[in-house]
């Protein structure tokens, strides 16, 4: 598993959903700080938390139309990763 590429999918999805962390943190009961955890790589959320924030942001698992659009998005993830690595 690699957590670089959670953390910057979650990160991705709450901004995505014009969400800053304290607004994700409060619409799922949880404090501000595991939110930048989770998108810092020094935690993940648990799957307590990963089923509310999928029905959050519409997320149903084995959808045809959501997996399209993660893979779209860890692509993006992915090459704007790349990029970074090679501008250093």
């Amino acid at each position: 598993m690699n957590i670089n590429i959670i953390s910057k999918y979650l990160q991705f999805l709450r901004k995505n959903h014009n969400f800053t962390q304290d607004d994700l943190a409060s619409k799922l009961n949880i404090s501000r700080q595991a939110v930048s955890k989770w998108e810092t790589g020094a935690a993940i959320p648990d799957l307590e938390v990963l089923l509310k924030i999928s029905k959050l942001y519409d997320m149903i698992p084995g959808s045809k139309g959501q997996e399209i659009r993660c893979k779209l998005a860890c692509k993006r993830i992915f090459e704007l990763g790349t990029r970074k690595n090679t501008e250093k």
